[in-house]
């Protein structure tokens, strides 16, 4: 058995900063991804594997609430985990701290195995599960809370203002 959490560290680069210096959304959401495939390909579903039976992983909703933006420079330990697998469908958490060990962010996300080209959930696909001695578990849907400063939300890869409701699941 593998060990449950996924730990990856990623340098912030030139290219990962916004204009200040900081790092930009969209390379948190890409460090995050890229963490969430390195888990799943140590669980043995690397997207070539998925490829060979026609299916992709897809995000359905991530949600991130960051406590700090990291510079240039600065790198980020991600750890990760599933939560919760059933049927097609993947509950993943997401921690990120910096180099001290201080929080910089805390993230949920929902993801399906879904057929190539095809825009619905793949029911055969639940037999991926099965073969593979994976279970339905866990509990339901989990919120992330962490500070006041800077949260980032995203639902279908838009970002949403801080205030704006979040949308039911």
């Amino acid at each position: 058995m593998t060990e449950p959490l996924h730990r990856q560290d990623f340098p912030v680069h030139s290219y990962d900063v916004d204009a200040e210096g900081f790092l930009a959304p969209r390379a948190l959401f890409a460090f995050l991804q890229e963490a969430a495939g390195g888990d799943a390909a140590r669980g043995g579903y690397t997207m070539e594997r998925l490829a060979e039976e026609e299916l992709v992983w897809v995000i359905q909703w991530m949600r991130v609430e960051v406590e700090r933006y990291p510079r240039r420079g600065e790198t980020l330990d991600v750890t990760t985990w599933a939560r919760r697998l059933e049927r097609v469908v993947a509950w993943r958490e997401f921690d990120v701290v910096d180099g001290s060990g201080a929080r910089l962010a805390v993230g949920t996300s929902r993801w399906a195995v879904v057929e190539h080209g095809a825009g619905h959930e793949l029911a055969r696909a639940a037999s991926v599960w099965r073969r593979h001695g994976r279970s339905a578990s866990g509990s339901g849907l989990g919120t992330a809370t962490v500070g006041e400063k800077g949260a980032v939300s995203t639902y279908n890869g838009c970002v949403l203002p801080r205030g704006q409701p979040w949308p039911a699941f």
